[in-house]
């Protein structure tokens, strides 16, 4: 049996790269169908608005007024994808399709220089079993973000072997830091390497120092963004750091269920210093590269360390799925620790993880398949209908309690009905019932360049005694709480999955 499984571990890593082209195929083709079904929710709401403006020069002017937290370059790209396309679903989504192929592509040639390529191809494929893949048909610029940050680490390992990759590498973090702000993060990690290098090899690279430099230019002329953003969302921003979030990010990253996302990094993170960094450094001058490596990586999947405290002193806001760089290394690891095991083994944990990947993308494509292609979009634009049909109301006005829910709604619902479904504003009372406000801000300023129906909830309720109120319960639905609070009358009408409606008379 192990002469078995190292004969097929010996053919399977003669065609790891055409197992891997074939892999990335499956994959491009299952979040190609998945970005095409799937509705927009809140975030995306704002990029494929941003894409619809009459000119790139209108939505530059919009971020300077804080419609979004991305930069230019995200919104550029969208729109690109969606001209291209002609879809506003699967063009705005395209950069995440682009950014899962070059992830999965850029761990297996990073991998592949150091270890075998079976090995190679298990560090790869784990990818598939994160969170990440979820963000292959979103459109925001986390996958296609880290894309590149995957290309620059592996221009970074070849710096010294062609001219041309300290190049790749400027341009690669320079790309990502015009993708999303929080980019600029990573760069610490190049920097440690670096220093890695200059100690223990007493060599300076000259041109990676240059790359790194030049790769930071975006956040100059990204700073008037920044600054728009922290005068908007400064005082109560819904995604508040705290020094626990930097345990927590890797539950919600390695989704495996109570504490073991953080037991599982813990776990791989002494297996590497202890299998591969120690042995790096073991090798003195000759294992310097090796050992500056392992110090890329290890901080890689140590981000949330680096991260998290540098939000809470620069005051902004952070959220996981910010860091989901650690993925990226901890693929990496997984890649570095893979040949320490048995072929039969590696065999094994390579199809497990296979299979979890294409367990994962199947139920994905499930809506898919029951809905067809755009079946989602459909049933979207007729929400509106549904909750009116079941309240048996079709006339009175209806208050949408949460922004999370009233803005895709907005987005998908015939002009002639949404005009009569409002989302009701007062910041302070957000800001009392759910600790942040950035939602309403968020609306008032999108409303200038998409038509909503935000009034203030005092000219609304002089209007309107007496309206329906749509609600679902998420962390944004606070409405009516503070309609009970303040003595109104909310009358259940209808349920509808996970939504209630209300008709809610106000007290004299």
């Amino acid at each position: 049996m192990t002469d078995f499984a190292a004969r097929l571990a010996t053919q399977l890593d003669r065609r790891a790269r055409l197992v891997l082209a074939i892999i990335l195929v499956l994959v491009a083709e299952a979040a190609v169908l998945r970005a095409l079904n799937r509705t927009f929710w809140y975030d995306e709401v704002f990029t494929a608005i941003l894409a619809r403006q009459p000119s790139f020069q209108v939505a530059r002017d919009a971020l300077l007024q804080a419609v979004d937290t991305n930069p230019p370059a995200f919104h550029l790209a969208a729109r690109i994808g969606q001209t291209l396309v002609g879809d506003d679903h699967l063009g705005c989504r395209l950069t995440g399709v682009l950014g899962i192929l070059m992830i999965l592509a850029a761990v297996y040639l990073i991998l592949e220089r150091r270890v075998d390529r079976l090995s190679a191809l298990t560090g790869s494929v784990f990818v598939m079993c994160t969170v990440l893949p979820a963000y292959s048909y979103e459109a925001r610029p986390y996958a296609f973000m880290l894309g590149w940050i995957s290309l620059a680490v592996l221009c970074w390992q070849r710096a010294s072997t062609r001219p041309l990759y300290p190049w790749l590498l400027a341009l690669s973090l320079a790309l990502a830091a015009s993708l999303h702000y929080y980019a600029i993060l990573i760069f610490p990690a190049f920097g440690l390497a670096e220093a890695a290098v200059l100690w223990r090899a007493r060599r300076f690279r000259l041109p990676v120092w240059l790359a790194l430099a030049a790769g930071a230019l975006p956040m100059l002329w990204l700073s008037p963004y920044l600054l728009a953003l922290r005068q908007a969302f400064g005082s109560h921003n819904w995604a508040h750091p705290t020094p626990f979030l930097m345990f927590s990010t890797y539950q919600w990253l390695f989704t495996f269920g109570s504490a073991w996302g953080w037991t599982f990094a813990v776990g791989i993170a002494v297996l590497f210093i202890r299998w591969h960094l120690l042995a790096a450094w073991r090798r003195g001058i000759e294992g310097a590269m090796d050992l500056a490596e392992a110090v890329l990586v290890f901080t890689l999947l140590a981000f949330p360390a680096i991260a998290v405290p540098a939000a809470m002193l620069a005051h902004g806001g952070m959220a996981p799925r910010y860091m989901m760089v650690v993925l990226v290394g901890a693929a990496l690891v997984v890649g570095y620790l893979a040949p320490r095991l048995p072929a039969g083994v590696r065999l094994l944990l390579l199809f497990l993880l296979i299979m979890d990947g294409a367990m994962y993308m199947g139920s994905e494509l499930l809506p898919v398949a029951l809905d067809g292609v755009k079946g989602a979009r459909q049933n979207a634009a007729g929400e509106v209908a549904a909750y009116r049909k079941a309240a048996n109301q079709a006339d009175l006005p209806m208050v949408v309690s949460s922004g999370f829910q009233y803005l895709p709604m907005a987005y998908y619902t015939p002009p002639e009905l949404a005009r009569n479904v409002y989302q009701l504003m007062d910041a302070p009372g957000a800001v009392q019932y759910t600790g942040t406000d950035s939602i309403d801000l968020a609306l008032i300023i999108l409303k200038r360049y998409f038509p909503l129906q935000t009034p203030d909830y005092q000219d609304f309720f002089a209007a309107h005694r007496e309206f329906l109120l749509v609600a679902n319960g998420d962390s944004w639905d606070w409405w009516p709480r503070r309609l009970r609070h303040d003595g109104h009358t909310l009358e259940l009408l209808a349920i509808e999955g996970r939504t209630s409606v209300y008709k809610v008379t106000l007290k004299p």
